[in-house]
């Protein structure tokens, strides 16, 4: 366990939670990655033989000699207090008068003879065997401190971070791992959550009339059930008190143009999500951390060959935002859409991340992916089109050739890489896709006609590129037969250790000093979006093959960040900022390019996605009908619209974040305050707080675990408003936890 804990440490910059053992997925995939970090497990774990090999006989004797100590005090009390004492209650009438012949017999023999009379200093030290009496010095020095470690253990503050610390390391998995959390340990804040105290989000699901009568997926909690029973609870917008909707503002003035005079048509949805892309990598920008910390690598002197790599690294990604990247020398000019600069996850943990966007969800507050096995509680985009293809069938019409609105929808989801891990099968189907490409049916040739052509790239599974003929025979296909796509594509090769296919050399400078360590994880994360940013640019050359790139609808959204250039390699148990932001792109060729400086989350995805299939009329009257009820359902706001970050009466636009696993801890701002918290679901990790406006790379934020003391902080060094926020956002995530539970119908405390 201790080599696990180093290893594991040294690899990620993180700690193992000990208690998440028992939940951890046991499919082939997990067990590759604990395989993953076999050659530091055995580095540490002969490192640590070494050392207890050299050390043993030092270790035994230094023992021996404080046992002996020990030893030789409890003999000194016993001969020389206790014993004496005893002897003369035996002695004694009233000791005698309590007790018959035979049970003092009993004691008498239990007792041994009386001590001798008078012993002397040196009579009373006894030996241990063979080892001499311990010298007064050294018996001072271990009594000393023992009675030291006695003062401090009473002195320790009663908090719970200081129990699992002083535990031994065998009994980690134990301590507090069959614990379950019910609540967000609020104590010592001071904030206002009085007016959240008996509300909830669920409510009876509103009465449609385009639904079928028959239930479809997705939208099970419609309909009634039959006989003497209560009818299912949903999410409802109008239940939630903080919901914030701008559905009924008008489109932004830099989009009307464009709708008002038709000139967006959305035949094809392609919905792309960046692994582990963070958003100053999309493209790379000067005066963001990850540039920022290139330049430190050369002293702020980055030679000319380098700064030419840097200038064709992100094109694409240039062309698809309209932001320009270092020594850029791109002429071309932008797509066309909008770009969120800032754009924060729903979740650090990739399945998570697919259900947020997909779902226009928050994901459960739970460890791992038990997403899968609960209730999603919105339906996600492949259920929308499959009940618009439903509202459309009803109206008896058959599908025109040359009116793609009559064209019915299908939902295709792709990756390169295993879906094998922590249950990913099992939620793709629940999120409704029913037609899927992953590493294993790649490799089975009697389900495509297009094997891999390319050895795997890491453990997961190949690089993105083997995916190209299977994309152009979704679009030849929907085009042929009529039918609209949604495409649903995970990208995965930039997932450490951001190994590329030959020609790519994931070594190509790009970095100084990057040999080894942090830096050079730096180089080969920057060389892998370079990898990615050429697929992205595959992917549109092949809309314009298959000529329909004018109308198709492409979305770009990280499904977290990675704090590479902060030093981690994964997004487990990274709270820093670089993990949660992330690129989030709607392009379209026919809309004016647009960028969104306002605080956003990547929940809005599907229903901005609605509300452009909407808005560029692009659904015929019916579908749209249908499809402008179902967007009233959603939590978040449509990025066609202005940003509302408060409420009439002041309550704060609230986003949440959860962070991978998904158990231990939550972030979560508000978008009306710069400000940034990270709050412990358990009692063993810290409380985070950061104000990205004055600290956007969050250098100085304050930790603490305890939560009135870090309350204090807070005020110290940012003021009176940033502790009242503080304890207001404590007030809201408590509710919102358990609130999340309920829509998720999840109990913590019972096991799946």
């Amino acid at each position: 366990m201790a080599s696990s804990n180093i290893s594991f440490y040294f690899f990620t910059g993180a700690e193992i939670h000990w208690r998440l053992l028992s939940k951890f997925h046991h499919d082939s995939a997990g067990f590759k990655t604990f395989l993953y970090g076999l050659t530091g497990f055995l580095i540490s774990a002969g490192a640590i033989l070494i050392v207890s090999w050299l050390l043993a006989s030092y270790v035994y004797d230094f023992w021996g000699n404080v046992l002996g100590v020990f030893s030789w005090a409890i003999q000194r009390l016993w001969g020389g207090a206790i014993r004496p004492v005893i002897g003369k209650l035996r002695k004694s009438k009233s000791f005698s008068s309590h007790m018959d012949t035979d049970d003092e017999e009993h004691l008498l023999k239990d007792l041994g003879p009386p001590p001798p009379p008078s012993p002397t200093a040196k009579d009373s030290i006894v030996t241990i065997g063979d080892v001499a009496p311990p010298s007064k010095l050294y018996c001072t020095l271990v009594l000393l401190a023992t009675v030291i470690l006695i003062i401090l253990r009473a002195a320790r503050p009663h908090e719970y971070a200081y129990s699992f610390l002083s535990w031994v390391l065998p009994l980690s998995p134990f301590v507090g791992g069959a614990q379950c959390f019910t609540t967000v340990e609020v104590a010592g804040l001071l904030g206002n959550g009085g007016w959240l105290k008996g509300k909830s989000a669920l409510g009876v699901p509103a009465h449609w009339d385009f639904l079928p009568p028959d239930p479809v997926p997705g939208f099970e909690d419609w309909y009634s059930c039959h006989g003497n029973c209560r009818r299912k609870l949903h999410y409802s917008p109008e239940k939630d008190p903080l919901h914030i909707d701008n559905l009924g503002d008008p489109i932004l003035d830099t989009l009307r143009e464009a709708f008002d005079q038709e000139k967006v048509s959305i035949k094809h949805v392609v919905f792309i999500k960046l692994e582990s892309t963070r958003s100053d990598v999309f493209p790379v920008r000067k005066g963001l951390h990850m540039f920022d910390t290139v330049e430190e690598s050369y002293d702020h002197d980055i030679p000319k060959e380098i700064q030419e790599r840097f200038a064709k690294l992100t094109p694409t990604a240039e062309w698809l935002t309209g932001l320009s990247g270092p020594f850029s020398n791109n002429t071309t000019p932008p797509r066309g859409g909008i770009a969120a600069t800032d754009a924060f996850t729903t979740g650090t943990y990739t399945i998570k991340s697919l259900a947020g966007s997909f779902c226009g969800i928050t994901p459960l507050v739970a460890d791992f992916n038990r997403e899968y096995n609960h209730h999603i509680y919105q339906p996600c985009l492949p259920h929308i089109f499959n009940m618009l293809n439903t509202v459309m069938a009803n109206e008896t019409k058959e599908p025109r050739d040359d009116d793609y609105l009559t064209w019915p929808w299908e939902s295709r989801y792709m990756q390169s890489v295993t879906d094998t891990y922590d249950n990913q099968d099992l939620l793709t189907p629940e999120m409704g896709f029913h037609d899927w490409i992953t590493k294993e049916t790649l490799e089975d040739p009697k389900k495509w006609k297009h094997p891999p052509t390319t050895e795997p790239v890491c453990l997961y599974g190949y690089p993105d590129e083997e995916l190209r003929e299977h994309i152009h025979d979704a679009i030849d296909d929907a085009e042929t037969n009529h039918k609209r796509l949604f495409l649903a594509h995970l990208t995965g090769t930039t997932h450490e250790p951001w190994t590329l296919p030959e020609p790519w050399d994931h070594d190509r400078e790009l970095v100084g000093h990057s040999d080894g360590g942090a830096l050079r994880n730096v180089k080969r994360y920057l060389n892998a979006v370079g990898y990615d940013d050429r697929w992205m640019k595959t992917i549109f050359d092949m809309l314009e093959e298959t000529g329909i790139a004018n109308q198709t609808l492409v979305v770009l959204a990280g499904d977290h960040g990675v704090s590479v250039p902060e030093g981690a390699i994964t997004p487990y148990d990274d709270s820093q900022v670089g993990a949660f932001h992330v690129p989030f792109v709607f392009s379209h060729a026919h809309l004016p390019p647009v960028t969104i400086n306002a605080p956003v989350s990547l929940q809005q995805a599907l229903p901005t996605i609605l509300d452009l299939l909407i808005s560029s009329k692009s659904l015929p009257s019916s579908a749209s009908s249908a499809a402008s009820q179902i967007l009233s359902l959603y939590e978040g706001q449509s990025l066609l619209r202005p940003m509302k970050n408060q409420t009439a009466d002041g309550h704060a636009d609230w986003q949440f974040q959860v962070m991978n696993t998904g158990g231990t801890w939550l972030s979560m701002r508000s978008t009306n305050r710069p400000y940034r918290l990270v709050v412990p679901l358990r009692h063993d990790v810290e409380w985070r707080f950061s104000d990205l406006e004055s600290d956007p790379d969050e250098k100085h934020a304050i930790w603490q675990f305890d939560g009135k003391e870090f309350e204090k902080v807070v005020r110290e060094r940012h003021g009176a408003d940033a502790e009242s926020w503080v304890g207001d956002a404590a007030q809201v995530a408590r509710w919102w936890v358990k609130d999340n539970w309920r829509r998720w119908r999840y109990d913590p405390c019972q096991k799946d």
